[in-house]
């Protein structure tokens, strides 16, 4: 994707963020500057949980949180030469769930909470000249798929990803603490409620269940010093030993094949978070203008009239994690998320080609049928395990156009 971005003559900045926006003379303007984490020293204990922080300071109440628009960010961002400017006329916001622009410019978000549990990831560097880092091909493994790589390394898990690319990066999915052996007392209720011998129970998912009650949670492992209740509580920087949680990397990154001696990434090397808060903008687009309010919500908009006043209009429409957050167990992330930029890239033609009121009107109609679809777990109820038949239309007819992947009604 990034390639072809650049064949088309596009420009690709790397360490930046937009630090505000602004109308000009014609088109809207975005300010964009050295992102906050490359501008000041982080200490391991930061870098270990900065995922986790971008998360803690956002409240909800009856699971709405609500944004209000930021003045100043939408005035400019009281930027003062230190910041490059850029003309636009729709704003892609791909920024990830921790999303900067969504809260500025005031999408409010709808909050689904789950048990904790928590996501691991690492980042080692790979060294090309180096045979058995060559030799390592990138894989998903469920704990209970009967493959399960982790059986001297102490942690316990449920899935694990790796993805060699320019790192080795690694995915784990782990419990805040041991889980105890319930593997007999599951049997029997499968017995008794679904009337299902245990013998239909491959003897490996068993065995699986078994090992995983003498391995250890974060807790047991020492990289939560205590039990300090929620997951965000317990992910406080002096809760956190950074020690034993690179410890616990290099236990998985050495039985999953690499050398002892595999160095970490100086930027974003082992990182925790909690991942038991889901947050989905309520609309998936705003309208900007140059007089009046603003910003505009859909709503707004169509009762305004705004779209023929006069000085220039833009869109900021959210895609991916800034629209809709997954939930690592479900693996529906990235499939989701080439939905929305697809549908976004096509609510954009539109706004071009017809009018920015016609934009507006498809942005939010194809969110609207993405909310509706019942995007299965599968069978397992765990990542990659298939929504089953949900409705998509058949993969080589796909363009950005959702009529052509989404079941309309």
């Amino acid at each position: 994707l990034l390639k072809s971005l650049l064949l088309l003559g596009g420009r690709a900045l790397y360490g930046r963020e937009v630090c505000g926006l602004q109308p000009g003379s014609t088109r809207w303007q975005a300010f964009v500057r050295p992102s906050a984490r490359n501008r000041k020293v982080q200490t391991d204990s930061e870098r270990a949980i900065e995922f986790q922080r971008t998360f803690d300071d956002d409240q909800d109440v009856n699971g709405l949180q609500a944004n209000q628009v930021d003045q100043i960010f939408v005035s400019g961002g009281g930027t003062r030469g230190s910041a490059e400017a850029f003309e636009f006329d729709a704003y892609m916001i791909a920024e990830g769930g921790w999303s900067d622009s969504t809260k500025r410019l005031g999408f409010s978000k709808s909050i689904q909470r789950f048990k904790s549990i928590f996501g691991v990831v690492i980042n080692a560097q790979y060294n090309k000249q180096n045979i058995k880092e060559r030799n390592m091909q990138s894989q998903i493994h469920f704990a209970l798929s009967g493959k399960w790589p982790l059986r001297r390394c102490p942690i316990q898990a449920e899935f694990l990803e790796y993805l060699k690319g320019e790192t080795h990066f690694f995915a784990l999915v782990v419990p805040k603490r041991n889980v105890t052996d319930r593997t007999e007392q599951y049997l029997e209720r499968m017995e008794r409620e679904h009337g299902e011998s245990r013998a239909a129970l491959p003897q490996s998912v068993i065995d699986m269940m078994r090992l995983a009650s003498t391995q250890k949670g974060l807790l047991e492992m020492g990289v939560f010093k205590q039990d300090l209740g929620t997951g965000q509580q317990c992910l406080v920087k002096e809760n956190v030993d950074v020690v034993k949680l690179h410890a616990l990397a290099r236990a998985v990154m050495s039985e999953m094949g690499l050398p002892e001696n595999v160095e970490f990434c100086e930027s974003n090397p082992v990182q925790l978070f909690d991942f038991s808060r889901r947050g989905r903008c309520v609309e998936s687009v705003r309208v900007l203008c140059s007089d009046g309010p603003v910003v505009l919500d859909p709503s707004t908009f169509r009762d305004s009239g705004a779209g023929a006043g006069s000085g220039p209009r833009a869109l900021a429409f959210p895609v991916g994690d800034a629209l809709e957050e997954p939930n690592w167990t479900q693996g529906l992330g990235i499939n989701r998320g080439f939905h929305s930029g697809m549908n976004q890239a096509f609510a954009c033609l539109l706004a071009r080609e017809e009018s920015l009121a016609s934009g507006v009107e498809e942005s939010c109609a194809a969110q609207k049928r993405m909310i509706e679809i019942k995007w299965g777990q599968g069978h397992s109820g765990l990542a990659g395990s298939g929504s089953g038949n949900i409705g998509l239309k058949p993969f080589k007819s796909w363009n950005t156009d959702p009529r052509s992947r989404l079941p309309f009604k």
